[in-house]
């Protein structure tokens, strides 16, 4: 049996001339055929839908919208036809051709019924941006419905592949409503190896795309043995009403090129000045906030860090209402004229016995976890041959470590190393507890063996 295509089945929908010829035949192919009627259902159902479309739209209602997106005034259909035939489905124009229609401002209603079907983005631009983009230097942005809102060059180093090189955009672009006008602004900054001159800088531009604010960060610091240049790089920030005050903060992790010691500063985001800094003797690699402990305000967790006067991996949380001072070290790497640390914790983990095959100098925590049933999570690794090898530490909302376990690469590792000699320490109950044990806290004056907050620290009332 020789079938119609979809086409031929259309025209004859339509009651076109041009299959006027071969009706019979064709409504007597459609009444044997179950394949043929089955498409002449759906080309049917396909119009019905579309009439309907029109029947809800006003003549008014068309010629507001035609005079949105400039339709030219036509009084034939050929020049509409014409005109939207290499943008709207060929399906589309067949209708608007055999479809009866009294005026042009009938056939606007009918072009704009059909793109409102077929592509709704077009109309329904969302003037306020829903992300960003890095793109060939610009910045990009984008309402909820992908439109593109408007570019803004940057620098030729902003580029989507470099920021994927460097961490991914979530690292370098936030959009977020910085002064409560229900508009969202965007703040960026640039990987830590871009040029000298802009590494340092973190830049919040408003919804329409001007520059609100530039903040730049410039230091003149000093250890007790040693001057650092004036070379820092905005390494990572997160922005949010950390401490629930009704405004929106930016908290920031800067590091000295090439190797330490690296800040911690916070920041205004409506104004773009800085409130408050942190120092750590050492690199200082991510941060989360979370109200871990449930009294309402996020506390700020920093690790992947290193100690270089502890050559111990710390982790360390602050408050974000209060932010400043420096963190514990050793003699050689006290920053001059900068108190000590009001931190709330900070914890120091023991190296394993694998720290004999390490590659590095120090353990670090590079992972920080939440879990689901309310503890926090932190995996501590050590580097042999390149590879992570990591030990899993537990700890309740007061800090306390409840427990330590590994995964499996660890372990086989841990085994394979013991079948050779040359590990002593079997990986059993006693193995994990002595970790746990050895896990240190600053207490505000010493470092101590037991788990405890810095005395030293004090919560600063927030601004409600």
């Amino acid at each position: 049996m020789n079938h119609f295509d979809e086409n031929i089945i259309e025209l004859y929908y339509l009651n076109a001339k041009e299959v006027s010829e071969c009706r019979n035949e064709i409504e007597a192919h459609l009444k044997i055929c179950p394949s043929c009627s089955e498409l002449f259902k759906e080309v049917s159902n396909y119009y019905k839908s579309v009439d309907g479309l029109l029947k809800e739209s006003s003549e008014e209602q068309a010629l507001v919208l035609s005079e949105a997106i400039n339709l030219p005034e036509v009084s034939r259909r050929e020049s509409i036809v014409k005109k939207i035939s290499k943008v709207i489905p060929f399906p589309i124009v067949r209708f608007i051709v055999y479809h009866p229609a009294i005026s042009s401002l009938s056939f606007a209603a009918i072009i704009i019924g059909f793109v409102l079907m077929f592509n709704q983005k077009i109309f329904f631009r969302d003037p306020n941006l829903s992300y960003a983009i890095a793109k060939e230097g610009y910045l990009v942005s984008f309402d909820k419905n992908n439109n593109e809102l408007w570019r803004k060059y940057i620098d030729n180093e902003f580029d989507e592949e470099v920021v994927k090189k460097s961490g991914g955009a979530n690292q370098f672009i936030t959009v977020i409503d910085v002064n409560g006008d229900s508009k969202n602004d965007i703040i960026v900054h640039f990987p830590v190896h871009s040029r000298a001159e802009i590494r340092n800088i973190i830049i919040c531009y408003n919804n329409d795309g001007s520059e609100r604010w530039r903040y730049k960060f410039s230091r003149q610091i000093s250890s007790d043995v040693e001057n650092f240049t004036d070379s820092f790089s905005i390494n990572y920030f997160i922005a949010g009403d950390f401490d629930k005050n009704g405004k929106v903060e930016i908290i920031a992790t800067v590091r000295h090129t090439p190797y330490y010691p690296s800040a911690v500063v916070k920041l205004d985001a409506e104004s773009g000045n800085q409130v408050s800094e942190y120092w750590h003797p050492g690199h200082i690699g991510q941060l989360k906030a979370k109200d871990f402990n449930q009294d309402g305000i996020d506390e700020i967790f920093l690790f992947d860090m290193e100690n270089n006067g502890l050559n111990l991996a710390p982790l360390c949380i602050l408050d974000p209402r209060n932010i400043n001072g420096c963190a514990p070290s050793k003699k050689g790497y006290l920053l001059k004229n900068i108190p000590s640390g009001n931190e709330m914790y900070y914890i120091v983990f023991p190296r394993t016995d694998l720290a004999e095959f390490s590659e590095r100098k120090r353990n670090f925590a590079q992972e920080l976890e939440f879990t689901s049933d309310g503890f926090l999570r932190v995996v501590v690794k050590e580097v042999i041959e390149r590879l992570n090898y990591g030990l899993h530490y537990y700890f309740d909302r007061k800090m306390n470590c409840i427990k330590v376990g590994d995964d499996d690469v660890h372990s086989e590792f841990h085994k394979k190393l013991e079948k050779e000699g040359k590990l002593t320490k079997k990986l059993d109950e006693k193995y994990y507890e002595d970790l746990r044990k050895s896990i240190l806290y600053w207490d505000g004056e010493k470092i101590v063996n037991y788990p405890t907050m810095n005395r030293k620290y004090k919560p600063i009332l927030a601004e409600r």
